[in-house]
């Protein structure tokens, strides 16, 4: 399952839906415990919002039992970006005019 993934995000989606698959009653939040992590944290990361490390993986590896081969294969996807993640960086981007800027950088209290 985790060389089919394009991305490590992907690869978590996909492990959530095996979980979900086995056991209707899993969540979310169950799954965020398993990785141990916090539930607002998983889903910053499912949404695109929060970046995956290598910190991150290695937690993983922890806690899902991956082996050295499947680690390497996440790792190498650090790199790709999701389309949720390119969106959201450029929806928090945001080109501001040097006037308003100037009002922005000069307030006082």
């Amino acid at each position: 399952m985790v060389f089919e993934s394009q991305s490590v995000q992907e690869f978590l989606f996909s492990e959530l839906d095996r979980r979900l698959q086995h056991n209707r009653h899993y969540s979310q939040r169950a799954f965020a415990r398993d990785l141990k992590l916090s539930p607002g944290a998983l889903s910053e990361i499912l949404n695109g919002k929060r970046a995956i490390t290598a910190k991150l993986i290695f937690k993983i590896e922890k806690t899902l039992g991956l082996s050295a081969s499947e680690v390497s294969h996440l790792l190498s996807l650090l790199g790709t970006v999701s389309e949720k993640t390119k969106e959201y960086d450029q929806r928090s981007k945001k080109e501001i005019s040097q006037q308003f800027f100037r009002v922005i950088s000069q307030w006082y209290h």
